[in-house]
C-alpha cells in the first residue's frame, strides 16, 4: 500500500467515524459530539488532500522534476531569503535577493517593481 493510499484509508476511516457521530441520537444536544463531527470531516478533507500532494510530488520525482521544478525550487528557496532579510531588517540583503529574483523569473519587476528600491522610505 502506497502512502497516499494510506492517507486515502486514513481519510475514510475519519470520515466514517464522524459520520457516526453525526447520526448519534443526542447529537443536537452534546457539543462535544458536534465538535468531533466536524474535526473528523476536517480530518478526513485534509488527509485525502494530502494524499494528492503525495501522488503529485512521485509523479514530479518520477519525472526527474526536469527545469521547471528546478526554477520553481529556486524561487522557493529566494522567497525564503527575501522574508529572512525582512524580518532582520537587512534592506542591502532583501534588495539584493529581489533584484536577483527579478532576474530569476525573467525581469518580473521591470520597470517600477521593488526589487533595488530603498526599502527605509
Amino acid at each position: 500500500m502506497s502512502l497516499s493510499d494510506k492517507f486515502r484509508q486514513k481519510a475514510s476511516d475519519q470520515s466514517a467515524a464522524s459520520l457516526q457521530m453525526f447520526e448519534a441520537e443526542d447529537f443536537e444536544r452534546s457539543a462535544k459530539k458536534q465538535a468531533l463531527a466536524v474535526i473528523g470531516q476536517v480530518n478526513a478533507t485534509l488527509l485525502d488532500g494530502l494524499a494528492d500532494v503525495v501522488d503529485h510530488l512521485t509523479l514530479l520525482a518520477a519525472s526527474g522534476g526536469g527545469q521547471a521544478n528546478e526554477k520553481r525550487l529556486t524561487i522557493l528557496r529566494t522567497n525564503d531569503a527575501i522574508r529572512r532579510a525582512a524580518a532582520k531588517g537587512d534592506w542591502s540583503e532583501f534588495d539584493r535577493l529581489s533584484a536577483e529574483l527579478a532576474g530569476i523569473v525573467g525581469g518580473a519587476t521591470a520597470g517600477g517593481g521593488a526589487a533595488g528600491g530603498d526599502a527605509s522610505g
